[in-house]
């Protein structure tokens, strides 16, 4: 029989194991690949004889890797990724920065070419964001569904109906500026100004009507990032910071027609300033739909004293 590649999920969807059989290996694996994960991000891989591979990725950009951990036996060996503005791998380097795989990806995530500078072959399979590539079918696995970048749709419909979108099969307007790590509905990929970012999450129509989107963009201590929030208890999805516990908060809010613990802005904040000391140099550039309330205002004021050389810019509105 021709070679046959079977693939096993959990109770999740996730999959966790692509076996290959070929002609004349009968119920005996020809290949295999182990998955484990972290939630719906894969963590790690695990090949037949071939050892294993952990991900890392950015802090703030969840589905970015910037470096993978490969071992067998007592072998380890880090390599480091060079992605787009959307977290989509370019290059992968060594310890030592020797190039050892670039891809020619397209728009749409269709590798059009392999090169290497080590002269030796390199498992690259991530593609688009929580895209993984299978050689096997041409498809990349995009977690709830499977994806073909020569055409830049999904195979299949999405599980989640209309509440995706209106095209059942599509993966989003523009590569450049959304992503779909789940393979469930577009999600702005994070970068641009602060008040682009809070226009393109309203546009997706996923974010409630009561709820205020803030975004910042920071330069402090020459690491640049992004913290976006979304205005109340219940709204730690990704990309949204989640809700700092009681026990690590750095500042006071008072009620403003009802308490605004768990604003957008005091959430900014407080990732912030649990993030760097106190002596740290910076900027800040944060943008609100609303305009900030006296509470928020407060804080703001809070943050300034504890950090003397952090710049703090605030827009609302328009």
């Amino acid at each position: 029989m021709n070679p046959e590649t079977r693939y096993r999920y959990d109770a999740l969807g996730r999959r966790t194991r692509k076996a290959t059989y070929g002609r004349h290996t009968g119920h005996t694996a020809r290949s295999r690949t182990d998955f484990v994960w972290e939630g719906f991000r894969l963590l790690q891989e695990n090949v037949q004889q071939q050892g294993w591979r952990t991900y890392l990725y950015d802090a703030e950009q969840p589905y970015t890797p910037v470096a993978s951990v490969t071992g067998r036996g007592e072998s380890r060996q880090v390599w480091y990724y060079h992605t787009d503005v959307t977290g989509t791998p370019q290059e992968v380097t060594a310890a030592d920065g020797t190039l050892v795989w670039a891809g020619y990806i397209r728009g749409f995530g269709e590798n059009a070419a392999d090169i290497s500078n080590s002269g030796a072959y390199f498992h690259q399979p991530l593609r688009l964001p929580g895209q993984y590539f299978d050689d096997e079918t041409g498809l990349h696995y995009n977690l709830f569904r499977y994806y073909a970048p020569e055409c830049g749709r999904f195979v299949s419909q999405d599980p989640i109906g209309l509440a995706g979108g209106i095209n059942l099969y599509s993966y989003a307007p523009n590569p450049l500026s959304y992503i779909d790590p789940l393979g469930l509905c577009k999600k702005f990929a994070g970068k641009g100004s602060p008040a682009e970012r809070a226009r393109n999450y309203r546009s997706t129509g996923h974010v409630g009507g009561k709820r205020n989107i803030a975004t910042t963009n920071y330069n402090i201590n020459g690491q640049t990032g992004t913290a976006d929030a979304l205005s109340g208890m219940n709204t730690n999805n990704s990309p949204f910071l989640h809700t700092p516990a009681d026990g690590s908060r750095k500042f006071t809010t008072f009620e403003v027609g009802h308490d605004r613990a768990f604003d957008s802005e005091v959430k900014i904040f407080e990732h912030i300033a649990n993030k760097f000391p106190t002596t740290a140099k910076g900027r800040i550039d944060l943008y609100s739909e609303l305009k900030v309330c006296p509470s928020c205002s407060e804080v703001i004021t809070q943050f300034k004293a504890m950090y003397p050389n952090i710049e703090v810019n605030v827009t609302w509105g328009g």
